[in-house]
């Protein structure tokens, strides 16, 4: 007990005597440097090779720290272990959806190690390769990268699986990638790729594989510039697919679906096909109150919406309209389709009643539609005072303007 106490003796003259030295008290030394030791030394202790401790089985697979984790996963993912493989690859999806990770990765190679992987026959392992692609490719430059390495070809091949997880995840990967412009253009230059992509989507029936397709050959057509897409899904009846899947029951498959249709309406001879498969008849069925606003927005998009379009990129599309046919006008007008037009003039919803103004302008070109429009002038005229959008009200004071026209405002080349 008293060499305790010696010690402790000797401690407090120590601590004295150096806040002598420094001038301090020696109560905080004596804090600070404590706090100091216990920090230390937890750190030690905390990263300390410890003796007689249990061993890990080799199927555990655990987190590394900071910039060490990547190069732990590719190398994991070469172990001959496929549990290994497996709770590697999880790891992989994991780290892939951080940005940051996402670069380290790219770094490590990780890449080179997944193309590697296409081979693998587990189920588990192939859901999860798809669903890493996908990660990485929401950055324009993984994307690249998985056109460099050819994964785009490999991910095509996944879609003939009969597991539709994969195939989901397969069409999510190739529709980050087609963000970037390689991937796109390989996807669209490819022999019958968005042929064989549209067949996929006619034999599907999940909602996840659906949407993902659809969005996949929204962003190939690229707003409707890209010629050879438009060809490529006309000559494969792509038409006839959005107009069945207008009819779908999941909200976002038939938004987009109606949205596809609008995009390839550019091309006069889409408006041609669509009119002839009685396109108009199956979006007015959009237009009707059991949809939503943004369904509807997307219908009427697909009958009428001007594009602002340069002769040199499209010389025969002056709007992506199918109403500008005179044909789908009469049709519109015997499905008794002006008569869905005043209910959906709502200012509070800009771009519904954007797109309903510039399909009651295309509209009124008609003498029998002009007449029972004009009851919505009041509306317009309401939009024009009140409304605080300067867009809505110059396209209400357009269609103020058809209104009161006594003849047919426009002759329209090929009307």
């Amino acid at each position: 007990m008293a060499a305790v106490e010696d010690l402790g003796s000797q401690e407090h003259y120590h601590w004295m005597q150096t806040s002598k030295a420094y001038n301090s008290d020696p109560f905080v030394y004596h804090v600070n440097r404590w706090t100091n030791w216990y920090n230390n030394s937890h750190q030690i202790v905390l990263h300390q090779s410890r003796s007689m401790i249990k061993p890990q089985p080799h199927i555990i697979v655990n987190q590394a720290y900071g910039n060490l984790m990547a190069p732990k996963i590719v190398r994991c993912l070469g172990d001959p272990n496929l549990i290994v493989r497996q709770k590697t690859m999880t790891w992989a999806v994991e780290y892939l959806r951080i940005a940051d990770n996402r670069a380290r990765c790219f770094q490590a190679g990780l890449l080179k190690v997944l193309m590697k992987l296409f081979s693998e026959t587990d189920s588990y392992m192939l859901q999860q390769l798809a669903l890493a692609f996908k990660y990485a490719a929401e950055t324009e430059i993984g994307g690249r990268h998985m056109s460099y390495l050819g994964a785009i070809q490999g991910l095509l091949k996944m879609l003939e699986s009969d597991d539709r997880i994969l195939r989901g995840n397969a069409l999510q990967a190739l529709n980050n990638a087609s963000s970037s412009r390689l991937a796109r253009e390989e996807i669209v230059y490819g022999d019958k790729t968005l042929k064989f992509i549209l067949n996929i989507i006619n034999l599907e029936y999940d909602n996840r594989c659906l949407t993902a397709g659809l969005k996949l050959l929204t962003k190939c057509v690229r707003g409707g510039l890209d010629h050879k897409a438009t060809n490529q899904l006309l000559e494969a009846d792509a038409v006839i697919t959005c107009i069945q899947l207008t009819a779908f029951s999941d909200i976002e498959v038939k938004e987009l679906a109606a949205r596809l249709l609008c995009l390839l309406a550019l091309s006069k001879d889409v408006r041609k096909v669509s009119v002839e498969r009685k396109a108009v008849a199956k979006l007015l069925e959009l237009l009707n109150d059991n949809e939503p606003s943004i369904v509807q927005a997307a219908a009427a998009a697909a009958l009428m919406r001007f594009a602002v379009i340069q002769e040199k990129y499209f010389p025969d599309a002056s709007t992506c309209s199918l109403t500008i046919n005179v044909d789908a006008k009469k049709q519109l007008i015997d499905h008794q389709g002006t008569l869905q037009i005043p209910p959906l003039i709502i200012p509070q919803d800009e771009v519904l009643c954007l797109n309903i103004l510039q399909l009651l302008i295309n509209v009124a070109e008609n003498p029998h539609s002009r007449k029972e429009l004009q009851e919505t002038i009041p509306d317009l005229r309401e939009i024009i005072e009140k409304s605080p959008s300067a867009v809505l009200k110059n396209w209400a004071r357009y269609g103020i303007q058809h209104l009161l026209f006594k003849h047919r405002p426009f002759t329209w080349a090929g009307v």
